[in-house]
């Protein structure tokens, strides 16, 4: 049977790869292993939260992906349990200007960091409601970029 997460993960993956060449961007990295659904079910019970149904399924295949878009790292399962750069991210959020947030800023003890940049204040957040992180990612750099 046919995964289609894992095919279309592996073919956003080559496009991206293209681009980067052509562009002349260092090569990104490769997805991490998978991770196993007890480390799920163990990292959602530390964190007192669920994750998003889609998010869980990609950690399922690729457990987190350095170099996601350019210099963004999407955290690993393990940074969530408190690595050095997911604390940054939590510190940055309780720091950032009211303007930045936008309409986010009255949400802002809510925003759950799900990657951060290594070269700059790019991150990418998800809003965490009633103990259950919702199915839109939020890019934020100097001011809200896009919401997927």
């Amino acid at each position: 049977m046919v995964s289609w997460t894992v095919e279309l993960l592996a073919l956003d993956s080559l496009h991206q790869e293209e681009e980067r060449v052509s562009a002349g961007i260092a090569q990104a990295m490769p997805f991490q292993s998978h991770a196993e659904d007890a480390v799920l079910g163990s990292t959602e019970k530390s964190l007192g939260i669920r994750l998003n149904l889609l998010h869980r399924e990609f950690l399922r295949h690729a457990n987190g992906w350095d170099r996601f878009a350019g210099n963004i790292d999407l955290f690993r399962t393990n940074d969530f349990l408190g690595s050095e750069r997911f604390k940054q991210v939590q510190e940055w959020i309780k720091l950032m200007d009211r303007r930045v947030l936008g309409s986010y800023a009255t949400q802002r003890a809510r925003l759950f960091p799900i990657g951060k940049s290594s070269a700059s204040t790019d991150l990418l957040l998800m809003v965490n409601e009633g103990g259950q992180l919702q199915p839109k990612a939020l890019w934020f750099t100097n001011e809200l970029v896009e919401e997927f």
